[in-house]
């Protein structure tokens, strides 16, 4: 038996399902920048201590999925919505909903809570020390590291993404990697503080095969998004024409 999956994100699951993450997380946001205190020298500024959270990737993949779900409501309300088989029809804040989600919202998203989750299996110490149980709650700790990866999941089968040019996708997914990494090793060299234990316990040889190990590990977990994607969706690699049905057998 055939079901034909249309793409119509505009669809009432989808709005109610963007509409629920976006509470979510800006609910759970909102919570952590209030009431989440971590251990900050006395003699920091209030910028400085804004800056210690955000030298987090967790924190950073935070705001991104935050804004990227309130952004997936605000187009709802505003840009419209098209399937795989009406690419032509996707307004402007849809492509740019599309282009966050290929390259920031889902790589980001799955690569904190796989590399969370397999260095905290290893060493929990040297990426979450249990100091932290005491000022950050568990609930908390599974928003920012766990639950990311079934909410894009169900994301990606309700709604279809356009993905851009592989080069231009993975240029763009490891540009906001090198921008996070140069932020670390600034911290780094003028804070003397390395943000996780496990840069500072490794040489710098060891530092930047791990880092290029990560690298890699981003650029694959990119490729298994659009992947995933065109699987869900039936999407073939080469472009479709106006009048081509997109079906999914079940």
């Amino acid at each position: 038996m055939g079901s034909t999956k249309t793409g119509d994100s505009n669809g009432i699951l989808g709005k109610f399902f963007h509409l629920a993450a976006a509470m979510y997380y800006i609910g759970s946001f909102q919570y952590h920048f209030r009431h989440i205190r971590m251990p900050y020298q006395e003699e920091w500024t209030l910028l400085e201590r804004f800056g210690a959270k955000l030298s987090y990737l967790t924190i950073w993949n935070f705001c991104f999925q935050t804004f990227y779900y309130s952004l997936c409501v605000i187009n709802h309300m505003t840009g419209g919505t098209s399937g795989p088989g009406d690419k032509r029809s996707r307004s402007s804040l849809q492509k740019f909903r599309d282009l966050f989600h290929a390259c920031v919202a889902y790589p980001m998203g799955t690569f904190v809570v796989f590399s969370f989750w397999g260095i905290y299996a290893v060493d929990r110490e040297l990426v979450y020390p249990k100091a932290l149980d005491d000022i950050i709650p568990a609930w908390l700790c599974h928003v920012t590291h766990t639950t990311i990866l079934p909410i894009l999941l169900i994301e990606k089968y309700l709604v279809y993404h356009e993905y851009p040019t592989f080069k231009k996708g993975v240029t763009i997914t490891a540009g906001v990697g090198l921008t996070y990494l140069t932020w670390v090793f600034w911290i780094a060299f003028y804070k003397n503080f390395w943000v996780y234990p496990v840069l500072e316990v490794l040489s710098w040889g060891g530092r930047l095969a791990f880092i290029g190990g990560l690298l890699v590990m981003l650029i694959f977990i990119y490729s298994s998004g659009q992947a995933f994607t065109n699987k869900i969706w039936n999407v073939s690699k080469q472009r479709p024409s106006k009048q081509r049905q997109f079906q999914k057998q079940s």
